[in-house]
């Protein structure tokens, strides 16, 4: 995946209750972003204006034109924004080589090898460098925030048109999510609703479903 690139997006709020839309404008931005590098990542292109090095179309193996769309967006999608199960709750392990503690960020670990080792520090074009697409934590987040990206695109576009049956069905989709990524709390408050809607007060559902009195 492509790296260092710069959102500029500052109009998001530390607090969430003061604007609620504050966020759309950014992850609208990163989604887009993300879908460029995957497929200048796909096509095999440096630059955005570059000319396809690989999987570009061909007759004789892709036979026509539609064919070749739904293989190459399903490729794409299978390759870059479907994260697997262990990537969804998968924590980030940073371990000390000098004594093998573990840390979940890449800083708390220079700061611990910091503050009891000498040795220096492997500079971080290095560690890239050297990164396996298989151990790559930025590929692996990047997969797993480029589909939440999309849930919450999804989920904007049905609260700004009213859709309150696509509503719940997103919810669906969050629920796994976060119990996946150990989101209990949520998870818990997405249960509860859903459990209103289909079963609890299920006579009165629609009040939930489209928020009306």
């Amino acid at each position: 995946m492509q790296r260092g690139i710069s959102l500029e997006e500052r109009n998001v709020t530390a607090n969430p209750m003061k604007d609620i839309n504050a966020a759309t404008d950014l992850v609208e931005t990163y989604i887009k972003s993300l879908v460029v590098a995957a497929a200048m990542e796909y096509f095999g292109m440096k630059m955005p204006e570059d000319k396809p090095s690989k999987n570009e179309f061909n007759l004789q193996v892709h036979h026509d034109r539609s064919y070749y769309v739904k293989t190459t967006l399903t490729n794409i999608i299978d390759s870059f924004f479907i994260p697997r199960n262990d990537e969804v709750s998968q924590v980030a392990q940073f371990k000390c080589t000098q004594c093998i503690k573990e840390y979940k960020t890449r800083n708390g670990l220079r700061k611990h090898i910091r503050a009891n080792h000498t040795f220096k520090l492997q500079a971080p074009a290095q560690e890239l460098a050297t990164q396996s697409e298989e151990n790559d934590s930025l590929y692996k987040y990047a997969r797993c925030a480029t589909i939440m990206c999309l849930l919450a695109l999804n989920f904007n576009d049905a609260r700004k048109m009213g859709d309150g049956l696509r509503l719940i069905r997103m919810y669906k989709y969050m629920l796994l999510h976060f119990k996946a990524s150990g989101k209990h709390k949520y998870s818990f408050q997405v249960l509860r609703l859903l459990a209103q809607v289909h079963f609890l007060i299920s006579p009165r559902s629609y009040r939930l479903v489209w928020n009306s009195n």
